[in-house]
């Protein structure tokens, strides 16, 4: 693997077509909603930039001499995955991580079901954790913790089959314990919500994975500066969510995320 190699790590949510799918999400998740044309021109625009889309089941096997790629993440398991994701990236063969939490599987009408699920692993995408109930993991310790991170990880195995080597946190919320706790359960990658590029070699590591949230409206132009880890633009979105977690440690996150909703609606 070239050690000098880099990976930005896209993370997108729902996927919706016109505004009555739209406006069918639940307030909070609409500003990481994305429109279906604005997803599939953002597909595009990968390959004309002639970024690599990483194979989502190896990214500590990305290099080969390229110095710039790009993975593919999507959390929490709305049903566009299935309806619009799915058909895009088949088209274009391009592959992507989905995190679900599995305590949502079939329970919510909006979310996909397993029958779904097994359909995007059969093309070749992987599944991995985002928890069972997606509570926060850095607010839990011993017991609940452990069966956050285990149970979820048995009920893909033993859905989908096939390793499940990767959690998504929910929120990208964590601590040390959690790491050690995911260690301990059998996950190799950890991914999170903090904003930056990561070094191919720390993935194969297994540090913690920085992401970068793709939001509804965001320009071509944006969305090209992400993509490609631009430095001024990382700064910008790092500051931003720097005041972010500010106010999330002051308020905890309980209420920081009852404030969220709220302003969200």
């Amino acid at each position: 693997m070239n050690a000098g190699s880099r990976l930005s790590v896209l993370m997108y949510h729902a996927v919706y077509d016109g505004p009555a799918e739209r406006l069918a999400l639940a307030p909070e998740e609409r500003p990481y909603a994305v429109s279906r044309r604005d997803f599939e021109a953002q597909l595009d625009m990968l390959a004309g930039e002639r970024l690599a889309v990483v194979d989502p089941g190896l990214p500590d096997g990305f290099g080969a001499g390229r110095a710039h790629g790009v993975l593919l993440t999507f959390d929490d398991g709305h049903r566009s995955w299935h309806r619009h994701v799915l058909p895009a990236l088949r088209e274009r063969r391009l592959k992507g991580l989905f995190f679900v939490s599995t305590g949502l599987v079939g329970t919510r009408q909006d979310y996909c079901d397993w029958t779904e699920l097994a359909e995007l692993a059969a093309e070749g995408n992987c599944i991995g954790s985002h928890g069972v109930t997606h509570r926060f993991l850095d607010d839990l310790r011993g017991e609940p913790l452990v069966r956050e991170l285990a149970d979820s990880r048995e009920t893909i195995r033993a859905r989908l089959g096939g390793p499940v080597t990767a959690i998504a946190f929910p929120g990208g919320r964590f601590r040390g314990r959690t790491l050690a706790n995911g260690r301990a359960a059998g996950y190799r990658f950890f991914y999170t919500s903090r904003i930056g590029i990561v070094a191919a070699q720390d993935v194969r590591r297994g540090l913690p994975v920085p992401r970068i949230a793709v939001r509804d409206g965001m320009s071509a132009a944006g969305f090209r500066a992400l993509a490609r880890g631009e430095p001024a633009t990382m700064a910008r979105h790092r500051a931003v969510a720097a005041a972010k977690t500010t106010a999330r440690k002051l308020l905890g996150n309980r209420i920081y995320h009852g404030l969220y909703r709220k302003f969200a609606a």
